[in-house]
């Protein structure tokens, strides 16, 4: 069998400042799950066609209301506490607030350090 030219092999890449719809479509037909991020989460970057691509969404603390709708279609992620706190929206719409595991800067350099002790 031979393969169709660009259906498999490395993921195209993604220029800075455009949206990966076209990624998203095929990952969600073959269910390919994938996790995208943004320090920016506005309509233009998060788009209704992007949305409708992802099942489920995940919010943490996000600067205003507006940053809130754009991700989760809700309010609620402008009040998030921060430190891994955040809004899951459920394939089904349902919104839940849970907690992540957190690591500060401190406890994050210690564990390093302990990935990194030489061995002997």
């Amino acid at each position: 069998a031979q393969e169709r030219p660009g259906s498999f092999g490395a993921p195209p890449a993604i220029a800075p400042g455009t949206t990966p719809q076209p990624l998203t479509a095929v990952a969600r037909s073959v269910g390919i799950h994938l996790v995208l991020a943004t320090q920016r989460p506005s309509a233009d970057v998060v788009t209704s066609t992007l949305k409708a691509n992802l099942d489920a969404r995940i919010a943490f603390r996000v600067a205003s209301s507006t940053n809130s709708r754009v991700v989760l279609d809700a309010n609620g992620a402008e009040n998030l506490l921060g430190r891994g706190d955040m809004l899951f929206r459920r394939p089904s719409g349902e919104t839940m607030r849970l907690q992540a595991p957190f690591m500060d800067e401190e406890q994050m350099q210690v564990y390093l350090a302990g990935l990194v002790q030489p061995h002997g």
